[in-house]
C-alpha cells in the first residue's frame, strides 16, 4: 500500500472531543487490545477463544487506549486540559489515521458493522489526504457498500452491501477506513519543573 498521510506518523492536529489546543501532543502511543484469550495446551498448539458477539460483527474486537504526552505546555492550553480531565462520560477522538476491520463473508449476509464510524462524515477532516473507505472482497477492491450510522451511543456503522459477499474464505472482507472513537478519560497526569515549565499525560481508553 502507498504511503499516505494516514499512514506515515502524525501530521494532522488530533480531534478531541472538539476542543481546540494550540499544540498537538509531542508524542501518542497506541495499543490495541484484543477481545481473546491464549492458552498454550498439553501438544503444544495455542487455543485462542473469542466471545460470541453480535451477527455481523468483525472477526476479531479491538479497543483501543492511547497515551498522549505533552512535555511542555501551552499556557493557552491550560483550561482547555482542566476541562477534558473533569469530563464525566466519553467523547470524540480520532488520531486521522486509518484501520482495518475484517469480516467473514457467508454469501447470505448484507450488513456488517464496524465499530466506530467514518471520522471524515462525524467531523470536517484536515486538507490533503482521501478519506474515502477502501473495501475489499477476496483480495479484490470493490465499490463500498452503504455506510450509515447504527448506533448513536456506541458510534458504530453499518456497512450495507447490494448483494452478499461470498463466502470463500474466512476473513474475507476488509474495510480500510479513518475512525471515530469514542473515548473516555483515565490516569491523566501533570508533572512541573523549573523554570515555569509543565508537562501533561492523558491517557485515554475507547469504550
Amino acid at each position: 500500500m502507498a504511503e499516505t498521510p494516514q499512514s506515515l506518523g502524525l501530521r494532522q492536529l488530533v480531534h478531541l472531543g472538539g476542543y481546540t489546543l494550540s499544540l498537538n501532543p509531542a508524542s501518542i502511543s497506541e495499543v490495541p487490545f484484543r477481545a481473546e484469550t491464549a492458552e498454550r495446551v498439553a501438544n503444544a498448539f495455542t487455543v485462542v477463544d473469542r466471545p460470541y458477539i453480535f451477527a455481523g460483527a468483525p472477526d476479531v474486537v479491538q479497543k483501543f487506549a492511547w497515551t498522549l504526552a505533552w512535555p511542555s505546555v501551552n499556557s493557552a492550553d491550560y483550561n482547555v486540559f482542566t476541562e477534558i480531565e473533569s469530563l464525566p462520560g466519553f467523547f470524540d477522538f480520532t488520531l486521522w489515521k486509518s484501520l482495518f476491520e475484517t469480516f467473514s463473508g457467508d454469501a447470505v449476509a448484507t450488513d456488517f458493522i464496524m465499530l466506530r464510524r467514518l471520522a471524515h462524515i462525524v467531523t470536517t477532516p484536515p486538507a490533503g489526504v482521501t478519506w474515502t473507505p477502501v473495501t475489499k472482497v477476496d483480495g479484490s477492491v470493490v465499490s463500498n457498500p452503504t455506510f450509515s450510522a447504527d448506533d448513536a451511543t456506541l458510534g458504530t456503522t453499518l456497512a450495507a452491501f447490494g448483494a452478499p459477499p461470498s463466502a470463500a474464505s474466512p476473513s474475507n472482507i476488509r474495510i480500510s477506513y479513518t475512525p471515530m472513537f469514542k473515548v473516555r478519560v483515565v490516569s491523566p497526569r501533570r508533572d512541573f519543573s523549573i523554570p515555569f515549565n509543565e508537562a501533561r499525560t492523558l491517557t485515554l481508553e475507547e469504550i
